[in-house]
């Protein structure tokens, strides 16, 4: 004779008791799995105005290891179904950042005329196709000195659809501004204007 099956009010029970599980282990597989790092607390103490106690770096140590004690025993679980979460959220991106200028000139221009500047000028309607993130991260150094390999074809890309479109424009002058940042109360400095390219319409004098 068989046995009779578990009542719903059980496998309801029992099934939440599961998912509360899997979403504890999935809040502490999400969490750092390093300790915070000095440099790491310099934008906080910038935007308090006074050092940070070494208070919050000893807890940093004490929280991680706690969350690798947690887990231990479902690490080699994690490992072979490919489960884990770990990644650490962006706590510091760095003191510098670049921004696009895209320029052009008329063939009565003395001056070059902006165009597009990053979240501040798009005279063009330039801005849904720049501010894409996939061909932002071809002409974005990303805080290195040397632009990306791509660069030179994004220049030329960038140029053809101007020229082509707006003929009253002779000439495009692309550049990246490498800008400081700095804490909330300080405004953003320009450091310098970097990966400067000037395209001209074929013919151009």
């Amino acid at each position: 004779m068989s046995e009779p099956a578990p009542s719903p009010g059980k496998l309801a029970a029992l099934r939440s008791i599961a998912i509360g599980f899997v979403l504890v282990l999935s809040v502490l597989q999400a969490l750092p799995g390093k300790a915070v790092k000095t440099a790491e607390l310099m934008p906080l103490r910038r935007a308090l105005g006074a050092e940070v106690s070494d208070a919050v770096r000893e807890t940093s140590r004490f929280l991680v290891r706690m969350r690798a004690l947690a887990l231990s025993p479902f690490d080699r679980l994690y490992d072979e179904l490919g489960l884990g979460q770990r990644w650490r959220l962006f706590t510091v991106r760095g003191r510098f950042t670049y921004r696009i200028n895209i320029e052009a000139l008329t063939e009565h221009d003395q001056a070059w005329k902006l165009l597009y500047r990053a979240h501040d000028v798009d005279v063009l309607g330039l801005s849904p196709e720049l501010t894409y993130r996939r061909l932002r991260g071809i002409f974005d150094p990303h805080n290195k000195e040397d632009a990306n390999a791509q660069y030179d074809a994004f220049v030329h890309w960038v140029s053809k659809r101007v020229l082509d479109v707006h003929p009253e424009y002779v000439g495009l002058r692309i550049s990246m501004e490498r800008l400081k940042l700095n804490s909330p109360a300080e405004l953003t400095q320009v450091e310098s204007v970097e990966h400067m390219n000037e395209v001209f319409r074929p013919g151009t004098p």
